[in-house]
């Protein structure tokens, strides 16, 4: 058996809360030296838009109304809903296991839906108009195939 040296190597290294200096602390991509990183887990690009239909989201369930229920239920490797409308400046809630479907941004106008791997809710307030993409780091991908879903923010 023979191994060949595929070059640097990133690892994703868990939130370790008993050292806040210590960078594993934050749950940053450390490399093999040991550096931390800010670099994205998802390879998600700020400010990249999301293609048309992302997730295949054609149509979005409207959470416009002043009293709609503006959270994203997910389990079972899907979102519900899966497309969701909501004006400016509202706050989302995703509602699950964020250690078996970890939450993870793709595309959009910010990258405020932030990876989540950790807890069973998360709240992010969108401000800037556009279309968010986003996936479970899991059981989906950036391209918003499988488990994937997206919110349109309208003015």
């Amino acid at each position: 058996m023979s191994f060949t040296d595929a070059g640097p190597v990133e690892v994703v290294v868990e939130p370790n809360t008993d050292d806040a200096s210590n960078p594993e602390a934050s749950g940053q991509v450390v490399g093999l030296d040991g550096a931390a990183t800010d670099a994205p887990r998802s390879g998600a690009e700020a400010g990249a838009a999301c293609p048309a239909a992302f997730a295949g989201c054609v149509s979005f369930t409207d959470a416009t109304a002043a009293d709609a229920d503006r959270t994203v239920h997910f389990q079972d490797f899907s979102y519900d809903p899966k497309c969701l409308m909501i004006p400016s400046g509202q706050t989302v809630t995703f509602s699950g296991d964020f250690i078996r479907h970890p939450l993870t941004p793709s595309c959009g106008p910010e990258l405020l839906l932030a990876y989540r791997d950790t807890g069973a809710t998360a709240s992010f307030a969108l401000a800037a108009v556009g279309l968010y993409g986003y996936y479970c780091l899991d059981h989906g991908n950036p391209q918003g195939d499988v488990m994937a879903g997206a919110i349109e923010v309208v003015p």
